[in-house]
This record gives C-alpha cells, sequence and structure tokens, in this order.
C-alpha cells in the first residue's frame, strides 16, 4: 500500500581498494558510512512525499527517457520501490517504477570502494545551471 511520505536509509557497505579480491569489508561504522556524501551517489537518507519533484542521477533506461538529469514527480511511494512520472521533454506523463540500485564509487579521499544501494534520485527543487 503506498503511503504519502516516508523515509528511505540506504544500504552501505565498504570494501578494502587494495584487495585483489575486491570482497574483503573493512571496519567503518555505519554512522561514518552514511555521513559520506558525493555528488555521484544518492544521499544516505532520503525524505520523500508524493508530489515532490526528483532528478535521476544514473541511467536506468535510455530508450524510455530514464537518463541522468530527468526530471519526475512522485506518485507513489511504496517500501522497495517508487513510482513516478516525468514532468518534460519528449517522454511527457510516462511513467515508471525505479527500484533500488547499487552504486560503487571510489571518488574523492576515500581509501575504500563505497557501495551503496539506495534509489538513484535526489530532490530538485532548485537546479543550478548546469542540469538546466
Amino acid at each position: 500500500m503506498p503511503r504519502r511520505s516516508r523515509m528511505y536509509w540506504s544500504a552501505d557497505r565498504a570494501r578494502d581498494g587494495s584487495a585483489r579480491d575486491q570482497s574483503t569489508l573493512t571496519d567503518h561504522p555505519p554512522e561514518y558510512l552514511h555521513s559520506i556524501n558525493i555528488p555521484s551517489l544518492p544521499p544516505s537518507e532520503l525524505a520523500l512525499k508524493v508530489g515532490a519533484p526528483i532528478m535521476l542521477i544514473w541511467n536506468l533506461r535510455q530508450e524510455g527517457g530514464l537518463c541522468n538529469g530527468t526530471r519526475l514527480i512522485i506518485t507513489g511511494l511504496y517500501d522497495w520501490n517508487i513510482t513516478a512520472r516525468i514532468i518534460a521533454g519528449d517522454y511527457k506523463a510516462a511513467e515508471y517504477t525505479i527500484p533500488r540500485v547499487p552504486l560503487e564509487t571510489t571518488e574523492g579521499q576515500l581509501s575504500f570502494t563505497l557501495r551503496r544501494v539506495q534509489f538513484p534520485i535526489r530532490l530538485c527543487f532548485a537546479m543550478t545551471i548546469n542540469k538546466s
């Protein structure tokens, strides 16, 4: 059953960047991993409401218009996914289900690989000139 508002937390994991098999987990506390905010990753905590404008930060389905930078309006919030409608462009009014996806990064000053499972979106009440 969909809700009107909901808080989503990510599942974060850190792997040692020097290990060859990339399966060695590091001993970073979850609080530290949740505090890492890198532009290529979604935030660790997402407070969403039906009707809120969001922007995709990862290509999900290019042939359907779900590309990096696509703006959508949330139409439903569920346990494992959200539904949203595209608000502009060639695919205007198309509605899609957006799942949680695993995203990895080695950007920045991190000495490990951060793996975050979260919706590939950000709230977009205001946009910079680069994304407009």
